[in-house]
């Protein structure tokens, strides 16, 4: 029981970040750098679609960053569901030049990784209750 109490206290006040990708090494590294930007981040690496979504019903990350090309994710289910809940989400691509979405392009560093949730979280509309 105390457990759950503080994890919903910390919820309150901790950025929680979800990073998913089929590369072990790679998801890894970003989740370090996002580490490195908000050193008391949370953290959370997946794998597969279906963990992350099963993990957003139930709780809101600060923001997704998804390790694939944006190339018709809209449609996928867990694209409607970050943009159901209005969630920040990116792109870690390694196509520069792709546009639309928020695009990390790979390889990246922690200033690149800094800057670029600084500009995803930017676009948040504050919530005054």
């Amino acid at each position: 029981m105390l457990d759950v109490s503080v994890n919903c206290a910390r919820s309150a006040w901790v950025s929680e970040y979800y990073v998913i990708g089929p590369q072990q090494i790679v998801v890894q590294d970003l989740a370090d750098a996002i580490r490195a930007h908000d050193r008391v981040a949370v953290v959370r690496v997946f794998h597969r679609n279906e963990d992350l979504l099963a993990a957003l019903a139930k709780t809101r990350p600060t923001a997704v960053i998804l390790h694939r090309e944006p190339a018709e994710f809209a449609g996928t289910a867990l694209g409607r569901a970050l943009a159901a809940d209005g969630i920040p989400h990116g792109f870690l691509s390694a196509d520069e030049g792709a546009g639309g979405p928020a695009i990390l392009v790979s390889p990246f560093t922690e200033a690149t990784v800094s800057a670029f949730l600084q500009g995803l979280l930017a676009g948040i509309p504050r919530a005054d209750g």
